[in-house]
Formats: structure tokens, C-alpha cells, sequence
């Protein structure tokens, strides 16, 4: 008898520490999964069995202008059936919500590709140009009425469509001139140039017919200009056209190149109509070398050289000049400038060429060689109005007193080159 009690005893002893030790490995069983949403909303922690997966206990958070891409530990992904062992922190991965701009030309040019930006963003400096209609000029984009622009928010797919208003076109008249052929009017668009939607320019290009003075064998097309007021404006086939205009074609003389070497032999001691000249002479000796050392002084005094006879009917058809002098000139801070006129207008300020606007006066060392500026207004059919050069010195110094020593210049030569 007391050996099946005490059998009975040790029985539900072992019985009840199996269920506390069932019951305690029930426990440890569990885990628990924490999730960080990286700024989303929030997300309560899930407890459940170790090896499980979430299941329905998947949690989908959401954050603004995101979309939520899944939870992850670290680089791998836990989806809701993936299986899991031990306590963890999941970590939201997010994806921006994207949106598309599709932009309809409406007839224009170019054609643009759609451009994806997220949602609730705004184009930037991705926005198109502005494109372009002949006819027309571009006015904004727009959806149903509303205009959008590079800072405005896209919260969605939208298609932007250009908006046109139509211009108004300009006569363009080409005057050639006695003795070229005629070009026919033309009509532009506002704003528009020549060649704007076409290379048309090289077909308005006239040609000269009627005979030319002598040296010159053949006059060409130089350019159109738009003359109000005496501007001169140059139109080119890129030139904008914003008004009715005539254009007035300048032509220039076809002249071979010829150099010439002035005389210096030539050059004036006494000058007919010296009253009218108005301005000393200086003084001319030549030194053991052959060169001619010319020495200046008072206001504005100036060399005067004939030029011979070729040399003055080139220069009457000129479509360039150069001159190159050799030489050096003391004190060296002097300045110098080259004209080619006559000795009566000199006085009046006529001249062929003048350096007195746009050039001033430079460094005697820059006349080795200097373009002139050929006054296109000044220009005449008479040799006697190019028969001499000038090279005349500044009257003042930096200081804008008159200088108290003369200027010397030796000149071994002078060549001009007519082109």
C-alpha cells in the first residue's frame, strides 16, 4: 500500500513540472517586431510566434508625396510571409510618387518629350523653352485656362498645351539703286527676320549692270541698310523686322589691289590757299640717311604729301585703305593721325578718311600699319579732293596744355595700300 502512494506521488510530481516546463517554452516562443516608418505614419510593434510570418499583421504606412516600397532589416526585404526567428526593428523603404508633364505644341516646333517629377513638385529648370510658330507668337502653356510655369506644383498627370496668338506681317521693300537689278517686295512676320523660317537671304542679293569709273572694274553687293534719320542700320537675314521698311543696297567698287610709296620729296613747304589751311606747317630737312625729319609745333600742325595721280583715282573708288609708315617719332608720349583730302577742305574738316571718330589719335608706332576709315559720305568723283595725305600731330598734351617742345618725326617711307 505505501508503495503504490508513494509511486502515485512521484507520478504528479513529473506530471507538473512537464506542464511548467510546456508552458515556460510557450513563453520564450515569442517574438516581437518593431517598425521605424522614416517619417510615415506610425506603426505599433506585433508580437507572435517565433518562425512566423506577419501575415495579416503586415502593416502598410503612408507618408506624403511617397509611396510606401516595403519593410526592410537592413538590405533584405520582409515581406508578409517571410518567416521570422528572432526580435527585430523593420524599417520603412519609401518611393517618391511620381507624376507626368506632357506638353502639346500645337502646331509649333519643336516637339517636347514628357517630363516625370514627383508628385506635388515643380518643373524647375527642366521646363521647356518657349517654342516657336511661324505666323504666330508663343504665349504660355496652359491646362483648360489655367497657366503653368516652372514653379508651379504638378499634383498629377497633366497634359500642358501651347498657346498661340497670330502677328502681324511687314512689307520689306528692296531699293537697289540706278543701274542694279530690281528685287521683288516680300512680306515677314513680326519679330521675324529674312531667313527666319527659310534661308531666303542669299536670293535678295542684286547685281550691278550699269558701267563704272575707271580704275574700278565692276561694282558688288556690300550690304542692305535701313536708313530713318540717317542711322544706317545694317539688316542682315537675322536682322528682327518690326515695322514696314525699305531697304537701300550699298555697293562697293571691285578694285585690284595696288601699293603705292608715297614721295616724300613731295611734301609742302608752302601751300596754296595757305589761309585756308589754317594749321602750320612744320619744318622739313632730310638727314645723311635720305630720311625726312619733320619737326612740329604749334596746334594741330600736319604734314601735307601729294599723292600721284593713279593713287588718287583708286582712292576715289576705294573699298579700303591702309597706310604703313616707317619711321620713329620723338618725344614718344606724341600722338599722330592719317587723313587723305585737299589742302582747303582739310581746314573744313571734309576728308576721305578721317580718324577723328571712331579713331582718335594714336602712338606714331601704330602707324606701321593702320586701316583708315573711309567716310562713305565724303566721297566724290573728284581726283583734287584726294590729292594729299595728312599726318598731322595731337596739339595738347594729357594735361590739355599746348605742348612747349615740338614733336620731331623721321619717316624713312610711307606705303598705302588701296583695296
Amino acid at each position: 500500500m505505501k508503495t503504490k502512494i508513494t509511486f502515485t506521488l512521484i507520478a504528479s510530481i513529473v506530471l507538473m513540472s512537464f506542464l511548467m516546463t510546456c508552458a515556460m517554452e510557450e513563453t520564450h516562443d515569442l517574438i516581437t517586431v518593431t517598425f521605424d516608418s522614416k517619417g510615415g505614419a506610425d506603426v505599433e510593434s506585433v508580437t507572435f510566434d517565433r518562425g512566423k510570418s506577419l501575415g495579416d499583421k503586415y502593416p502598410t504606412p503612408t507618408k506624403d508625396g511617397v509611396e510606401f516600397n516595403g519593410w526592410y532589416d537592413g538590405f533584405t526585404e520582409c515581406t508578409r510571409d517571410t518567416k521570422i526567428y528572432v526580435d527585430v526593428t523593420l524599417i520603412a523603404h519609401w518611393e517618391e510618387e511620381l507624376v507626368t508633364v506632357t506638353f502639346n505644341s500645337n502646331n509649333g516646333m519643336p516637339t517636347f518629350a514628357p517630363i516625370t517629377i514627383p508628385k506635388g513638385g515643380v518643373l524647375g529648370v527642366k521646363f521647356p523653352s518657349n517654342p516657336r510658330r511661324k505666323g504666330y507668337n508663343f504665349e504660355n502653356w496652359s491646362i483648360s485656362g489655367a497657366v503653368i510655369n516652372k514653379d508651379t506644383p504638378i499634383t498629377a498627370d497633366i497634359t500642358a498645351t501651347a498657346q498661340w496668338k497670330s502677328l502681324t506681317q511687314y512689307n520689306v521693300t528692296f531699293n537697289t539703286g540706278t543701274g542694279a537689278t530690281t528685287i521683288n517686295p516680300i512680306k515677314v512676320y513680326a519679330g521675324d527676320c529674312i531667313d527666319e523660317w527659310e534661308n531666303r537671304y542669299s536670293s535678295f542679293i542684286p547685281t550691278y549692270t550699269d558701267p563704272v569709273p575707271l580704275p574700278a572694274t565692276g561694282r558688288s553687293f556690300k550690304e542692305w541698310i535701313y536708313d530713318p534719320s540717317g542711322q544706317n542700320i545694317i539688316y542682315t537675314g537675322r536682322t528682327p523686322v518690326t515695322s514696314d521698311i525699305t531697304l537701300d543696297a550699298q555697293w562697293r567698287y571691285v578694285v585690284e589691289e595696288e601699293d603705292f610709296k608715297v614721295n616724300l620729296s613731295y611734301c609742302l613747304n608752302a601751300l596754296p590757299n595757305h589761309e585756308l589751311l589754317n594749321y602750320p606747317l612744320p619744318t622739313v630737312t632730310v638727314n645723311d640717311n635720305g630720311d625726312y625729319v619733320f619737326s612740329f609745333s604749334g596746334a594741330n600742325s600736319a604734314i601735307a604729301i601729294e599723292t600721284s595721280e593713279r593713287l588718287r583715282e583708286l582712292l576715289l573708288v576705294a573699298n579700303s585703305i591702309t597706310v604703313e609708315v616707317e619711321g620713329t617719332a620723338e618725344p614718344a608720349d606724341r600722338l599722330f593721325r592719317v587723313l587723305i583730302g585737299n589742302t582747303i577742305t582739310y581746314a573744313e574738316g571734309w576728308n576721305l578718311t578721317k580718324n577723328h571718330s571712331p579713331d582718335p589719335m594714336i602712338p606714331f608706332e601704330q602707324l606701321k600699319s593702320k586701316d583708315l576709315v573711309i567716310e562713305e559720305g565724303n566721297r566724290t568723283a573728284k581726283p583734287d579732293d584726294v590729292n594729299y595725305v595728312f599726318i598731322q600731330t595731337n596739339r595738347v598734351g594729357a594735361t590739355g596744355q599746348a605742348y612747349e617742345t615740338p614733336t620731331v618725326a623721321t619717316i624713312k617711307s610711307i606705303k598705302i595700300t588701296v583695296k
